[in-house]
């Protein structure tokens, strides 16, 4: 796993997860913003949760001006947050 802050050329802080496992195909990484949406069969699988965690996080990013964006780049799994530069100090360079 990757974490990485930058700052983009117009100032917008980006926090990024990456994860260099097999992580969850294409169809589900699309479906994964949306609420109770889990990426197996709820009598199968072998991990709980409610398929909340990324729904919370992408309101909540949306509430600070921002966006919250995941997919598949470079053979990895990658979760992005984005926030306006208005909603950052000047501390991260």
């Amino acid at each position: 796993m990757e974490v990485a802050a930058k700052r983009g050329s117009d100032g917008t802080l980006r926090l990024s997860v990456y994860d260099e496992g097999d992580g969850i195909d294409q169809d589900h990484i699309e479906k994964a913003d949306r609420s109770f949406t889990v990426s197996a069969d709820l009598n199968t699988r072998s991990v709980s949760g409610l398929g909340l965690g990324l729904p919370l996080a992408k309101k909540i990013a949306e509430l600070h001006g921002g966006v919250l964006l995941s997919g598949h780049e470079n053979g990895r799994c990658f979760v992005e947050l984005q926030l306006p530069s208005w909603r950052c100090g000047a501390a991260l360079g």
